[in-house]
């Protein structure tokens, strides 16, 4: 299982925007999606728990709008 750091860290390498929430937990959004739901991950706590999201896309659906 990764740590909070790795975790944080290999969020981190992509172009999405961290932020802090209550209880020291962290969201991170993907500011440039043409998509509604930008939220890719959320709520992870330093004990490592959280949530990533994903939807599944068809390269046609991510080619026509990024």
């Amino acid at each position: 299982m990764l740590t909070f750091v790795e975790k944080r860290t290999i969020l981190n390498t992509f172009e999405l925007k961290e932020k802090e929430i209550s209880n020291n937990r962290l969201v991170y959004e993907y500011p440039a999606s043409k998509q509604r739901g930008k939220v890719l991950a959320r709520e992870l706590h330093p004990t490592g728990n959280g949530y990533v999201l994903g939807k599944y896309m068809n390269e046609e659906t991510i080619k026509n709008n990024g």
